[in-house]
Protein backbone atom coordinates (compact mmCIF):
# COMPACT_ATOMS: atom_id res chain seq x y z
CA UNK A 1 0.00 0.00 0.00
CA UNK A 2 1.52 3.30 -1.01
CA UNK A 3 1.31 5.41 1.70
CA UNK A 4 2.08 9.06 2.49
CA UNK A 5 4.27 10.01 4.45
CA UNK A 6 3.98 12.33 8.30
CA UNK A 7 7.19 13.39 8.49
CA UNK A 8 8.50 16.75 9.43
CA UNK A 9 8.32 19.64 12.24
CA UNK A 10 7.63 17.87 15.38
CA UNK A 11 6.41 14.47 13.27
CA UNK A 12 3.29 16.19 12.37
CA UNK A 13 3.55 18.04 8.77
CA UNK A 14 2.75 16.53 5.49
CA UNK A 15 5.73 15.61 3.35
CA UNK A 16 7.39 18.33 1.49
CA UNK A 17 10.12 17.17 -0.32
CA UNK A 18 11.00 13.78 -1.19
CA UNK A 19 12.67 11.69 -3.58
CA UNK A 20 14.92 14.19 -5.15
CA UNK A 21 18.63 14.73 -5.65
CA UNK A 22 17.96 18.14 -7.09
CA UNK A 23 15.42 20.17 -4.80
CA UNK A 24 11.88 21.43 -5.57
CA UNK A 25 10.50 20.49 -8.94
CA UNK A 26 11.31 23.66 -11.22
CA UNK A 27 7.72 24.25 -12.50
CA UNK A 28 9.16 25.20 -15.93
CA UNK A 29 10.11 21.62 -16.69
CA UNK A 30 7.27 19.80 -15.43
CA UNK A 31 5.96 19.49 -18.99
CA UNK A 32 3.10 16.98 -17.75
CA UNK A 33 -0.14 17.89 -16.60
CA UNK A 34 -0.21 14.89 -14.12
CA UNK A 35 0.65 15.34 -11.01
CA UNK A 36 3.86 14.34 -9.76
CA UNK A 37 2.74 11.90 -7.37
CA UNK A 38 1.14 9.51 -9.89
CA UNK A 39 4.31 10.24 -11.30
CA UNK A 40 6.42 8.65 -8.33
CA UNK A 41 3.61 6.70 -7.54
CA UNK A 42 4.44 4.98 -10.77
CA UNK A 43 8.47 4.54 -10.10
CA UNK A 44 7.65 3.23 -6.01
CA UNK A 45 5.50 0.59 -8.20
CA UNK A 46 8.75 -0.53 -10.24
CA UNK A 47 10.69 -0.71 -7.41
CA UNK A 48 13.00 1.78 -7.46
CA UNK A 49 12.37 3.75 -4.94
CA UNK A 50 14.56 3.62 -1.54
CA UNK A 51 12.76 2.20 1.91
CA UNK A 52 13.31 5.76 3.24
CA UNK A 53 11.80 7.62 0.39
CA UNK A 54 8.95 5.00 -1.24
CA UNK A 55 6.15 5.99 1.48
CA UNK A 56 6.34 9.81 0.06
CA UNK A 57 5.43 8.84 -3.77
CA UNK A 58 2.13 10.50 -3.32
CA UNK A 59 4.01 14.16 -2.60
CA UNK A 60 3.07 16.64 -5.84
CA UNK A 61 6.25 18.63 -4.55
CA UNK A 62 9.19 16.74 -5.57
CA UNK A 63 11.80 16.24 -8.67
CA UNK A 64 11.15 13.79 -10.33
CA UNK A 65 13.77 13.95 -13.24
CA UNK A 66 16.43 12.10 -11.48
CA UNK A 67 14.20 8.53 -11.64
CA UNK A 68 14.71 8.85 -15.35
CA UNK A 69 18.28 10.03 -14.91
CA UNK A 70 19.29 6.22 -12.99
CA UNK A 71 16.88 4.36 -15.40
CA UNK A 72 16.78 6.15 -18.18
CA UNK A 73 15.61 2.77 -20.22
CA UNK A 74 13.86 0.88 -17.60
CA UNK A 75 10.29 2.01 -17.78
CA UNK A 76 8.97 3.46 -20.86
CA UNK A 77 5.85 4.81 -19.10
CA UNK A 78 8.05 6.36 -16.50
CA UNK A 79 9.65 8.04 -19.61
CA UNK A 80 6.11 8.68 -20.91
CA UNK A 81 4.47 10.47 -18.08
CA UNK A 82 7.22 13.07 -18.24
CA UNK A 83 5.94 14.28 -21.62
CA UNK A 84 2.66 16.24 -22.50
CA UNK A 85 -0.71 14.12 -21.91
CA UNK A 86 -1.85 14.38 -25.87
CA UNK A 87 2.17 13.17 -27.17
CA UNK A 88 2.25 10.51 -24.53
CA UNK A 89 -1.70 9.30 -25.20
CA UNK A 90 -1.04 6.85 -28.40
CA UNK A 91 1.94 5.19 -26.91
CA UNK A 92 -0.11 4.32 -23.50
CA UNK A 93 -2.64 2.96 -25.29
CA UNK A 94 -0.75 0.65 -27.17
CA UNK A 95 1.03 -0.33 -24.10
CA UNK A 96 -2.19 -0.98 -22.22
CA UNK A 97 -3.47 -2.95 -24.81
CA UNK A 98 -0.59 -4.92 -25.75
CA UNK A 99 -0.14 -8.20 -23.53
CA UNK A 100 0.21 -8.51 -20.12
CA UNK A 101 3.73 -7.27 -18.83
CA UNK A 102 4.84 -5.25 -15.90
CA UNK A 103 4.57 -1.99 -17.65
CA UNK A 104 1.18 -2.26 -18.46
CA UNK A 105 -1.15 -1.84 -15.35
CA UNK A 106 1.21 1.44 -15.34
CA UNK A 107 0.20 2.87 -18.80
CA UNK A 108 -3.61 1.36 -18.04
CA UNK A 109 -3.31 3.49 -14.97
CA UNK A 110 -1.56 6.85 -16.64
CA UNK A 111 -3.67 7.04 -19.47
CA UNK A 112 -6.78 6.64 -17.47
CA UNK A 113 -5.49 9.70 -15.13
CA UNK A 114 -5.08 11.49 -18.45
CA UNK A 115 -8.53 11.07 -19.24
CA UNK A 116 -9.95 11.88 -15.98
CA UNK A 117 -8.29 15.37 -16.17
CA UNK A 118 -9.43 15.77 -20.08
CA UNK A 119 -12.96 15.11 -18.71
CA UNK A 120 -13.99 11.92 -20.01
CA UNK A 121 -14.05 10.29 -17.13
CA UNK A 122 -16.37 7.14 -19.20
CA UNK A 123 -13.04 6.33 -21.33
CA UNK A 124 -11.15 5.96 -18.20
CA UNK A 125 -13.19 3.15 -16.54
CA UNK A 126 -12.42 0.37 -18.44
CA UNK A 127 -8.37 1.21 -17.91
CA UNK A 128 -9.11 1.00 -14.17
CA UNK A 129 -11.54 -2.06 -14.18
CA UNK A 130 -9.66 -4.24 -11.67
CA UNK A 131 -6.52 -2.34 -11.87
CA UNK A 132 -5.88 -2.60 -8.22
CA UNK A 133 -5.59 -6.11 -8.29
CA UNK A 134 -3.33 -6.13 -11.25
CA UNK A 135 -1.18 -3.66 -9.81
CA UNK A 136 -2.11 -3.20 -5.77
CA UNK A 137 0.81 -0.97 -5.09
CA UNK A 138 -1.43 1.37 -6.30
CA UNK A 139 -4.45 0.06 -5.17
CA UNK A 140 -5.90 3.38 -2.79
CA UNK A 141 -5.00 5.72 -6.02
CA UNK A 142 -6.94 3.07 -8.38
CA UNK A 143 -10.37 3.19 -6.21
CA UNK A 144 -9.90 7.38 -6.29
CA UNK A 145 -9.60 7.39 -9.88
CA UNK A 146 -12.16 4.94 -10.51
CA UNK A 147 -14.68 7.14 -8.39
CA UNK A 148 -13.39 10.59 -10.04
CA UNK A 149 -14.45 8.61 -13.41
CA UNK A 150 -17.77 7.06 -12.30
CA UNK A 151 -19.02 9.94 -11.04
CA UNK A 152 -18.12 12.10 -14.16
CA UNK A 153 -19.67 9.46 -16.26
CA UNK A 154 -23.27 10.35 -13.94
CA UNK A 155 -22.63 7.17 -11.63
CA UNK A 156 -22.58 8.95 -8.22
CA UNK A 157 -24.11 6.34 -6.57
CA UNK A 158 -21.18 3.64 -7.53
CA UNK A 159 -18.68 7.09 -7.44
CA UNK A 160 -19.24 7.01 -3.59
CA UNK A 161 -19.49 3.84 -2.86
CA UNK A 162 -16.09 3.34 -4.60
CA UNK A 163 -14.94 6.10 -2.60
CA UNK A 164 -16.19 4.04 0.92
CA UNK A 165 -13.92 1.40 -0.01
CA UNK A 166 -11.04 3.19 -0.74
CA UNK A 167 -11.26 4.91 3.20
CA UNK A 168 -12.57 1.30 4.53
CA UNK A 169 -9.71 -0.25 3.34
CA UNK A 170 -6.78 1.98 2.82
CA UNK A 171 -7.10 4.33 5.25
CA UNK A 172 -4.13 5.06 5.96
CA UNK A 173 -3.40 6.35 3.23
CA UNK A 174 -2.72 9.92 1.25
CA UNK A 175 -5.52 8.68 -1.39
CA UNK A 176 -7.51 8.58 1.37
CA UNK A 177 -7.24 11.91 2.09
CA UNK A 178 -8.96 12.49 -1.57
CA UNK A 179 -11.77 9.77 -1.00
CA UNK A 180 -12.99 11.42 2.05
CA UNK A 181 -13.05 15.04 0.27
CA UNK A 182 -15.28 13.30 -2.47
CA UNK A 183 -17.27 12.12 0.15
CA UNK A 184 -17.56 15.01 1.90
CA UNK A 185 -18.59 16.98 -0.99
CA UNK A 186 -21.79 15.09 -0.18
CA UNK A 187 -21.92 14.94 3.61
CA UNK A 188 -19.62 17.31 5.69
CA UNK A 189 -19.14 14.66 8.41
CA UNK A 190 -16.39 13.47 5.59
CA UNK A 191 -14.69 16.24 6.05
CA UNK A 192 -14.69 16.03 10.19
CA UNK A 193 -13.21 12.71 9.65
CA UNK A 194 -10.55 13.89 6.85
CA UNK A 195 -9.44 16.13 9.56
CA UNK A 196 -9.03 13.93 12.39
CA UNK A 197 -7.32 11.75 10.85
CA UNK A 198 -5.33 13.45 7.71
CA UNK A 199 -4.83 16.61 9.65
CA UNK A 200 -1.54 17.42 6.97
CA UNK A 201 -3.85 16.43 3.89
CA UNK A 202 -3.18 19.38 1.50
CA UNK A 203 -7.28 18.78 0.76
CA UNK A 204 -7.46 19.30 5.27
CA UNK A 205 -5.86 21.94 4.93
CA UNK A 206 -8.38 23.34 2.28
CA UNK A 207 -11.61 22.15 4.11
CA UNK A 208 -10.05 24.26 7.07
CA UNK A 209 -9.24 27.36 5.26
CA UNK A 210 -12.70 26.97 4.02
CA UNK A 211 -14.23 27.02 7.13
CA UNK A 212 -12.75 29.57 8.70
CA UNK A 213 -13.95 31.97 5.47
CA UNK A 214 -17.30 30.60 5.49
CA UNK A 215 -17.74 30.72 9.08
CA UNK A 216 -14.44 32.57 10.83
CA UNK A 217 -16.74 32.73 14.29
CA UNK A 218 -17.00 28.84 14.34
CA UNK A 219 -16.45 26.82 17.38
CA UNK A 220 -13.85 25.17 15.96
CA UNK A 221 -12.40 27.95 14.57
CA UNK A 222 -8.75 27.84 16.42
CA UNK A 223 -8.68 24.29 15.69
CA UNK A 224 -8.67 25.11 12.30
CA UNK A 225 -6.37 27.88 12.40
CA UNK A 226 -3.60 25.61 14.16
CA UNK A 227 -4.33 23.22 11.31
CA UNK A 228 -3.65 25.99 8.57
CA UNK A 229 -0.67 27.00 11.11
CA UNK A 230 0.58 23.72 10.93
CA UNK A 231 0.03 21.81 7.42
CA UNK A 232 -0.53 25.23 5.32
CA UNK A 233 2.95 26.63 5.44
CA UNK A 234 2.33 27.56 1.49
CA UNK A 235 -1.17 28.65 1.79
CA UNK A 236 -1.69 31.76 0.35
CA UNK A 237 -3.84 33.27 3.09
CA UNK A 238 -1.69 31.50 5.81
CA UNK A 239 -0.24 34.67 6.69
CA UNK A 240 -4.18 36.73 7.11
CA UNK A 241 -5.47 33.22 9.17
CA UNK A 242 -2.42 33.19 11.69
CA UNK A 243 -2.72 37.09 12.51
CA UNK A 244 -6.56 36.13 13.39
CA UNK A 245 -5.78 33.28 15.09
CA UNK A 246 -3.16 34.92 17.55
CA UNK A 247 -5.88 38.11 17.94
CA UNK A 248 -8.52 36.17 18.46
CA UNK A 249 -7.32 32.81 20.65
CA UNK A 250 -3.67 33.98 21.60
CA UNK A 251 -4.57 33.64 25.45
CA UNK A 252 -5.81 30.04 24.72
CA UNK A 253 -2.70 29.02 23.21
CA UNK A 254 -0.72 26.20 24.57
CA UNK A 255 3.60 26.52 24.57
CA UNK A 256 3.24 23.97 21.89
CA UNK A 257 0.82 25.97 19.64
CA UNK A 258 3.04 28.68 19.71
CA UNK A 259 5.86 26.99 19.02
CA UNK A 260 3.79 25.81 15.73
CA UNK A 261 2.85 29.34 14.94
CA UNK A 262 6.34 30.46 15.49
CA UNK A 263 7.70 28.53 12.72
CA UNK A 264 4.96 29.51 10.36
CA UNK A 265 5.73 33.08 10.92
CA UNK A 266 9.34 31.90 10.25
CA UNK A 267 9.01 29.93 7.36
CA UNK A 268 7.25 32.85 5.96
CA UNK A 269 9.79 35.37 6.72
CA UNK A 270 7.78 37.63 9.44
CA UNK A 271 10.33 37.76 11.55
CA UNK A 272 8.84 39.97 14.43
CA UNK A 273 5.66 37.98 15.10
CA UNK A 274 8.11 35.01 15.10
CA UNK A 275 9.79 36.08 17.45
CA UNK A 276 6.57 36.87 19.91
CA UNK A 277 5.23 33.89 19.27
CA UNK A 278 8.77 31.53 19.77
CA UNK A 279 9.00 33.56 23.27
CA UNK A 280 5.59 31.79 24.40
CA UNK A 281 6.54 28.54 23.54
CA UNK A 282 8.74 25.48 25.05
CA UNK A 283 12.00 26.26 26.11
CA UNK A 284 14.50 24.78 23.96
CA UNK A 285 17.80 26.22 22.55
CA UNK A 286 16.14 26.83 19.01
CA UNK A 287 13.11 28.36 19.99
CA UNK A 288 15.09 30.69 22.36
CA UNK A 289 17.52 31.70 19.83
CA UNK A 290 14.48 32.56 17.44
CA UNK A 291 13.04 34.52 19.82
CA UNK A 292 16.04 36.46 20.09
CA UNK A 293 16.76 36.74 16.81
CA UNK A 294 13.30 37.37 15.02
CA UNK A 295 12.72 40.21 17.86
CA UNK A 296 16.25 42.26 16.56
CA UNK A 297 15.28 41.85 12.94
CA UNK A 298 12.11 43.22 14.29
CA UNK A 299 14.67 46.05 15.46
CA UNK A 300 13.30 46.15 19.47
CA UNK A 301 16.98 46.06 20.45
CA UNK A 302 16.02 46.04 24.13
CA UNK A 303 13.67 42.92 24.08
CA UNK A 304 15.98 41.25 22.10
CA UNK A 305 18.68 41.75 24.02
CA UNK A 306 16.76 40.60 27.51
CA UNK A 307 16.07 37.11 25.14
CA UNK A 308 19.76 36.36 23.65
CA UNK A 309 20.49 36.49 27.80
CA UNK A 310 17.96 34.47 28.48
CA UNK A 311 19.19 32.17 26.13
CA UNK A 312 22.77 31.93 27.67
CA UNK A 313 21.49 31.73 31.01
CA UNK A 314 19.00 28.32 30.15
CA UNK A 315 21.37 26.71 27.47
CA UNK A 316 24.55 27.83 28.42
CA UNK A 317 26.84 24.91 26.14
CA UNK A 318 24.28 24.90 23.33
CA UNK A 319 25.09 25.82 19.72
CA UNK A 320 22.46 28.30 19.58
CA UNK A 321 23.78 29.89 22.29
CA UNK A 322 26.94 30.23 20.89
CA UNK A 323 25.26 32.04 17.92
CA UNK A 324 23.72 34.22 19.95
CA UNK A 325 26.47 35.48 21.37
CA UNK A 326 27.52 36.44 18.38
CA UNK A 327 24.05 38.23 17.40
CA UNK A 328 24.16 39.59 20.68
CA UNK A 329 27.57 41.53 20.30
CA UNK A 330 26.51 43.32 17.86
CA UNK A 331 23.87 44.93 20.13
CA UNK A 332 25.73 45.98 23.27
CA UNK A 333 28.84 48.04 23.43
CA UNK A 334 32.38 47.41 22.46
CA UNK A 335 33.19 46.46 26.12
CA UNK A 336 30.40 44.48 26.74
CA UNK A 337 31.00 42.28 23.88
CA UNK A 338 34.26 41.50 24.35
CA UNK A 339 33.72 39.77 27.94
CA UNK A 340 30.51 38.28 26.65
CA UNK A 341 32.62 36.71 23.87
CA UNK A 342 35.08 35.84 25.98
CA UNK A 343 32.75 33.31 27.66
CA UNK A 344 33.22 31.26 24.78
CA UNK A 345 36.23 29.66 23.02
CA UNK A 346 36.50 30.53 19.36
CA UNK A 347 36.28 27.20 18.28
CA UNK A 348 32.86 27.36 20.43
CA UNK A 349 30.99 30.35 18.25
CA UNK A 350 29.75 28.25 15.79
CA UNK A 351 26.21 28.27 14.01
CA UNK A 352 23.86 26.20 15.04
CA UNK A 353 22.42 23.13 13.62
CA UNK A 354 20.31 23.27 10.70
CA UNK A 355 16.97 22.84 12.56
CA UNK A 356 14.36 19.91 11.24
CA UNK A 357 12.25 21.49 8.30
CA UNK A 358 13.62 25.31 8.33
CA UNK A 359 16.16 27.09 6.93
CA UNK A 360 19.59 27.37 9.18
CA UNK A 361 19.00 30.03 12.21
CA UNK A 362 21.01 33.07 10.78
Amino acid sequence: MLQGSKLGHHGKAFTKKALTKKGALDCDRAVSTVSVGTVLALAHGAGWLPRSQSTTANSDEASTDWAAEEHPEASPVLALALQPPDKRAAALEDIATARPSDEQPRARYLRAVDLIEQGSGGQALPLLENLEQDYPLLAPQVLVKRGQALNASGQSDAARQTWQAAVDTHGDSVAAGEALYQLGLQDPQYWDQLLATLPAHPRAVEVAYNRLVNAPDRPDAKAMGLILARHGIKHPELLAQLDLLVERYGAQLTPEDWQDVGFAYWERQIYGAAGKAYSQAPATPTNRYRAARGTQIAENRTVAIARYEQLITEFPEAPETAEGMLKLANLVDDATALALLDQRSPASLTAPEKPSRSRPAF
